[in-house]
């Protein structure tokens, strides 16, 4: 009764669905935000709103609502302006019809801002159609920018995952979340030593990256689709006319700026790598990278070679006296370790990682004959001694092979 009349004085009855979105409908911003507020604070969000409602309206010379304003209107001996302020900033940013003018005011109107509009076209998106694959492609253009190793992207199954040597990326969907344990974790832990129906070769090569466990990308992605949207129909006409010049003249920057951080929480997301690790019982081991943010002078990709290469799970290259230590016990007293069963153990797991085992092993063992840190020998004979042997010369990375 009260809002009836308020509204007649004024002569503007379109104020009604301002009122009862942003300031005391029962869903309102206003009320939303209160519901955390408490003391002396409590009822602040709905206390601004009406403030600015009457400061920005009725017969005032300028109709807008400035803090200085808002700060005489609801300054108490418990409340200090900060607060109000603050207030004022946070009801504005969630609101559909109360717009910022200039630094310090504030305005209800009975036009929606442009926030309305996004939230509306929010709402229309197609999940199947538009989510899904936005969330898609945003992913891949970030993992696969300065890629330095082989990706691939979105696997349905184990067997759509190459068996190679060479280290390599595996990037689950979106729609999939790490909770550390369940089906996902199984299923990981059988695809890590199967292909299909046959067992891998090389599962030490593979990092499975996978997304954390919440709806932040999607929240993100869908307000960078809806900002998208406003902008094209602002762009061709279909919307303009009906919001104010402040309202139009940084849509751009919000599409930017959406897109900024939809990005930024692909990389915070996507936290979670699994590789193999015979010590573990299911053979996989989780690693979180933590939280993590675009950056222009890192790749995710390097973010996740980075993270391994510090907790020593992988390296550039390899040292003879690294691999004195690792010398399989069985094969101490033969004093010989064939390179077929040397460059296994680089990919299986047992070993520490690199970036591609074949080339990196043979480019060594060519180094590491000239130095007489190791021989080379071929064509065992029945006694025990070798058709041919490599010691402290060099020799052609051609007589180096991994067959047996």
């Amino acid at each position: 009764e009260f809002r009836s009349v308020v509204l007649g004085q004024l002569g503007e009855s379109r104020l009604v669905a301002s009122i009862d979105s942003d300031i005391s409908g029962i869903n309102s911003h206003a009320k939303a935000l209160d519901s955390d507020t408490k003391g002396s604070l409590k009822g602040i969000y709905s206390r601004v709103g009406v403030s600015i409602l009457f400061e920005s309206s009725g017969g005032q010379i300028d109709k807008t609502c400035h803090l200085p304003e808002l700060r005489f209107a609801l300054g108490e001996p418990d409340v200090d302006t900060t607060s109000i302020d603050s207030a004022a900033f946070s009801l504005e940013d969630k609101s559909y019809f109360i717009r910022r003018i200039g630094s310090d005011g504030f305005k209800i109107s009975h036009q929606p801002t442009m926030k309305k509009v996004v939230n509306d076209r929010r709402a229309s998106l197609d999940e199947e159609t538009e989510i899904k694959p936005a969330m898609k492609i945003i992913a891949e253009r970030e993992f696969r920018k300065g890629a330095s190793i082989p990706i691939i992207m979105f696997p349905e199954n184990g067997s759509e995952v190459p068996d190679s040597p060479r280290l390599t990326m595996v990037v689950l969907s979106p729609e999939i979340e790490w909770t550390g344990t369940g089906e996902l974790r199984e299923s990981i832990s059988k695809w890590m030593v199967k292909r299909g129906d046959s067992g891998r070769l090389y599962p030490g090569s593979l990092v499975w990256c996978v997304r954390k466990k919440g709806k932040e990308l999607r929240d993100k992605v869908e307000l960078w689709l809806a900002w998208r949207r406003v902008a094209q129909e602002v762009g061709d006409g279909t919307l303009g006319a009906d919001f104010d010049r402040s309202d139009r003249t940084d849509i751009q920057v919000k599409v930017r700026d959406s897109e900024e951080a939809a990005q930024d929480e692909v990389w915070g997301g996507y936290r979670f790598i699994i590789i193999a690790d015979n010590g573990e019982k299911d053979g996989i081991k989780p690693i979180d990278l933590g939280a993590g943010h675009s950056s222009g002078t890192e790749t995710l990709c390097g973010r996740v070679i980075g993270a391994l290469k510090s907790q020593a799970l992988l390296n550039e290259s390899v040292g003879a006296s690294y691999i004195e230590r690792k010398w399989p016990p069985a094969l101490k007293d033969a004093g010989s370790w064939p390179l077929d069963g040397l460059r296994k153990s680089f990919l299986d797991g047992s070993l520490t990682r690199l970036l591609d085992p074949d080339t990196i092993l043979k480019s060594k063992i060519v180094e590491f004959i000239a130095k007489g840190d190791f021989g080379l020998a071929s064509n065992l004979r029945p006694d025990g001694s070798y058709d041919r042997l490599w010691y402290n010369e060099t020799i052609s990375p051609d007589e180096v092979t991994f067959e047996k």
